[in-house]
């Protein structure tokens, strides 16, 4: 379970560099949430999975349904939307993604999620 707390805390870091670059161009930023890659054998994304909770629970969660979808391998990522003031931004006058964060790839297996239990 040591790899599930360390790929949290990896997003929580890259999240908050994608926020600080982000903020060099940009008045306003807000996070698009946290993504969960899932990939193929191949290693191609297959589809991502929005609004993934940033906890073990919810990391795992995703991972059981990634599994559904075929995939073998997954990575934490997501981005940052920049607008040049809040009305901006709440009247979908931004601009999407003008940073993005990913993590390091991780299989099922290795935070503890047996495939028979997305079954």
């Amino acid at each position: 379970m040591q790899l599930i707390r360390d790929l949290i805390e990896e997003a929580k870091q890259n999240r908050g560099k994608a926020f600080q670059y982000a903020k060099l161009n940009w008045r306003v930023v807000r996070s698009r949430g946290v993504e969960l890659a899932c990939l193929d054998r191949d290693g191609k994304l297959i589809d991502p999975i929005f609004d993934v909770k940033l906890t073990r629970q919810g990391i795992r969660d995703a991972v059981k349904d990634g599994l559904y979808m075929g995939a073998v391998e997954f990575a934490l990522m997501g981005g940052i939307d920049g607008a040049d003031s809040v009305w901006a931004m709440n009247n979908w006058e931004y601009e999407p993604r003008v940073e993005n964060w990913d993590g390091r790839t991780f299989t099922a297996e290795e935070i503890g999620v047996a495939i028979e239990e997305a079954a």
